[in-house]
């Protein structure tokens, strides 16, 4: 794994900092790894410290003086640093922390923080410098008050230093009306689940995982960079703080926009780039593994274990391993802009060419950024033109896969395509309306209501119209991160008359036929089974009958799920409902595996999506044989213009890139796994999308320019993935 993320740097130093004159002949990323062959590792290490320093990535966040906003929190002289360790060895020298261990594997380090120290709440980040010294790539990651968000991480090659960066999610203050739907706001305000309160920070929990004995070292932890209030920052100079580009005003980053002739020159660059890199020569048409074996072609997407592995199958028979992005599309930059216009600088006028970024959703006026720049960028025919850049990119980074949510236009379109260009596989969402099983709004449908099967039968069809007999299909997925837990406590909130209610009731009597026998159980005095349904709390002893319920219930909606697809789209996987499993610590927590055993019943792929800075975890449970594909995974970082780096938190583009190469390299090494996809191809807007979000979670940014860490990452992965998953071993 070492030598992957060394030949990581030397792309991503190729691709900032060599002039293309330098790599006019290089044809394929295996040319690049001879090429890091040559590259001394201080090199590239030299290159990583030069990207971004912990204090000028504060600074450039809200142009403050982040030195004089710094603190020591915790050193490892201070008698109150009181740590436990679950076995790890751990020496304090010279101020510095040294811990190790005598083989691989994951261990944690909790650090007490002194009661004199534990208010942070004037701060924005922690910050610690960390070494490794060990001859394993290891991976440190970070969380406070055992609190899985938000946390930080970082990836060090031996002999590598970085800074671990924790920001701080202040809470948003409900009372403000200043920010309106932005989940992270100038300042340091941001919204995310379960956060901590800094004015209560208790304890720092690390993370070290490493394939080899870890052997890291730490510096003094310190509180750095000011918070600021939503008060101290909407100053009335502050306002608009959004430039005509959609781009945060007040700082400047590598990659920003200032003209649209940088916008044009840009895409020149990007051209002769990606006339270098046309990808992978070992993908067949489908970004199958053309020279791996040979199996039974189908005409369809299918799975097969080989060799102990499971996989997916190509239609042409070859073995598939899916690296895939969601939300390709040109609508990742829509914002709101009614109600909200002294946010915004210059914006277009809502008329002729630029009428047609403007939309109307009820009754809130938006605006899409991203279309609107790359109106700028390719002029009139932009969305033929786009469209041909998205399909020459993924080919180019080694992406065979076009991912959930993304833009029928784009993945079933051939407009502006050249001859060279191949199709990609690509999957669909089926998505439907009908009853809940709460009788409101609770995220589960009521399988027992007459609407289910009628509304799920529909979608499907609907669905397959186009898609299902394209061998570029490679499945449907139905619903996305449905709640799975509580569901008979839900449906005792709906009428006397609701569905799964009575279905509820009728399962009690056929499991006790009497009333009397029932209260016997539960040591309740119903007077009869009508009895029950006005009832919306049921009593504890209840439990076994409800998780039974439960199971039923679910079994119910994924063999319907299944049946449906299978009847529209014979030849097509049904890949599930994408397992929410990212605010669950899993595997420790199990309260999900009832779930997760009958849903592989029916799915012909798991899908789940798992929001974890690694995936070598990601298992079934026990006796559960059946592929997976993670749906959805991300890492953001706040040092390119946006407020909020997502669910899984960088400190700085390089950084995200080494995280997202050894999460997807840990997921083809995991026997169950056939896929990752990444959400999402473009970064979300700073004034934040329909629902607030406004990550810095993109491929490419709102001025359409590729992150060239993160490409070289992609490459890296996908020019090398089939070779790597075949390998036995580690």
């Amino acid at each position: 794994m070492a030598n992957h993320i060394r030949v990581l740097y030397v792309l991503i130093f190729v691709h900032l900092i060599c002039p293309f004159q330098q790599f006019a002949q290089a044809q394929q990323v295996s040319q690049a790894q001879q090429v890091a062959k040559s590259h001394r590792v201080s090199q590239a290490q030299d290159f990583s410290q030069a990207q971004q320093s912990s204090l000028s990535r504060l600074s450039a966040q809200d142009s403050i003086n982040a030195v004089a906003w710094r603190a020591a929190l915790v050193t490892w002289k201070d008698k109150s640093a009181v740590a436990q360790s679950d076995g790890l060895s751990s020496a304090a020298e010279d101020g510095i922390l040294h811990l190790g261990a005598a083989k691989g594997g994951i261990y944690h380090y909790q650090i007490a923080v002194a009661d004199d120290k534990k208010n942070v709440g004037s701060f924005r980040a922690i910050q610690v410098a960390i070494s490794n010294s060990g001859t394993a790539i290891s991976r440190v990651s970070a969380s406070l008050n055992d609190k899985a968000w938000f946390g930080g991480s970082v990836l060090l090659a031996p002999g590598e230093s970085d800074t671990l960066e924790i920001w701080f999610i202040h809470p948003l203050d409900s009372a403000q009306k200043i920010f309106v739907n932005m989940d992270g706001l100038p300042g340091g305000n941001a919204s995310i689940w379960d956060p901590i309160d800094p004015a209560a920070l208790k304890t720092i929990t690390l993370e070290i995982k490493s394939d080899g004995a870890p052997a890291v070292s730490l510096g003094t932890v310190f509180t750095a960079g000011q918070y600021q209030s939503v008060a101290a920052v909407a100053s009335d100079a502050f306002f608009p703080f959004i430039d005509m580009y959609g781009q945060f005003a007040h700082a400047e980053w590598p990659g920003k926009i200032h003209t649209e002739a940088e916008l044009k020159s840009r895409l020149e660059k990007e051209k002769a780039e990606l006339s270098i890199f046309t990808g992978p020569a070992a993908f067949d048409r489908f970004g199958g593994w053309q020279d791996g074996p040979q199996l039974e072609a189908s005409g369809y997407f299918r799975t097969e274990k080989v060799e102990g592995k499971w996989w997916l199958v190509d239609p042409d028979g070859h073995l598939f391993w899916s690296h895939g992005v969601n939300c390709v599309g040109f609508d990742s930059g829509v914002t709101e802009i009614g109600g909200r216009e002294r946010y915004f600088k210059d914006l277009p006028v809502n008329s002729g060419a630029g009428q047609s970024f403007y939309t109307n959703q009820h009754g809130k006026t938006r605006f899409n950024y991203y279309s609107s720049n790359l109106f700028h960028k390719y002029g009139a025919e932009w969305h033929a033109k786009a469209t041909a850049t998205v399909f020459e990119r993924l080919h180019s980074w080694g992406i065979n896969t076009i991912g959930n949510w993304s833009d029928p236009g784009i993945y079933l379109s051939r407009t502006g395509l050249s001859a060279c260009i191949k199709k990609l596989p690509y999957t669909v969402n089926v998505d439907y309306s009908c009853k809940a099983v709460d009788g409101k709004n609770f995220k589960f449908p009521d399988v027992f209501d007459k609407g289910f099967m009628p509304a799920v039968t529909a979608a499907a069809q609907k669905a397959a119209l186009k898609t299902g007999s394209d061998p570029y299909c490679m499945g449907y997925f139905v619903d996305n991160e449905l709640k799975l837990l509580q569901l008979t406590a839900a449906c005792m909130k709906q009428s006397e008359e609701g569905a799964a209610k009575n279905a509820f009731v009728a399962y009690l009597k056929s499991k006790f036929t009497t009333i009397s026998a029932l209260n016997a159980s539960w040591g309740t005095q119903y007077g009869s089974w009508h009895k029950l349904l006005p009832d919306t709390l049921l009593p504890k002893s209840a439990g076994p009958e409800m998780s039974a319920f439960d199971s039923l219930m679910i079994d119910r909606y994924y063999a319907f799920c299944r049946t449906a697809m299978k009847a529209a789209a014979p030849g097509q996987l049904y890949l599930g409902s994408r397992f929410n499993l990212y605010r669950i610590y899993y595997p420790k927590d199990t309260s999900l595996n009832s779930a997760l055993r009958i849903a592989a019943n029916y799915c012909d792929v798991v899908s789940i999506n798992y929001y974890r800075y690694g995936s070598e975890d990601l298992v079934l449970p026990a006796g559960v044989d059946k592929p997976i594909i993670i749906g959805e995974f991300h890492f953001g970082a706040p040092d390119r213009g946006l407020p909020h780096s997502g669910l899984r938190n960088a400190h700085s583009q390089l950084q995200r890139a080494k995280l997202y190469q050894v999460y997807v390299e840990e997921s083809l090494h995991n026997p169950q796994i056939v896929g990752t996809h990444w959400f999402q191809y473009g970064d979300q807007p700073y004034t934040g999308r329909f629902d607030g979000e406004n990550y810095q979670i993109g491929f490419v940014d709102i001025g359409d320019h590729p992150y060239p860490e993160t490409v070289g990452a992609l490459r890296q992965i996908g020019y090398n993935m089939y070779r790597m998953r075949f390998a036995t071993g580690k």
